[in-house]
């Protein structure tokens, strides 16, 4: 399962979540604001913007990258 954090007005979210879409990847998208714990435990983790990307068996980055997002649905 991939999970995507993001934030309101948040252009790099938006792109990652269009790409996902576009490319028919199921995805959660957590809103930091509704989830405060989220928020706090991905701070604690390092993360200072979002997009933040998770996905089982793979490591969290940030931004919107789309050569890790082909990375997810290569080895998915």
């Amino acid at each position: 399962m991939i999970r995507v954090y993001t934030k309101t007005n948040c252009p790099q979210c938006d792109a990652t979540k269009r790409w996902l879409t576009e490319h028919d990847v199921p995805f959660e998208a957590r809103d930091l604001m509704e989830h405060p714990d989220d928020l706090q435990r991905l701070i604690s983790a390092g993360f200072g913007s979002a997009p933040i990307v998770e996905a089982d068996g793979h490591e969290a980055f940030a931004g919107f990258q789309p050569d890790q997002l082909r990375k997810l649905v290569d080895q998915a």
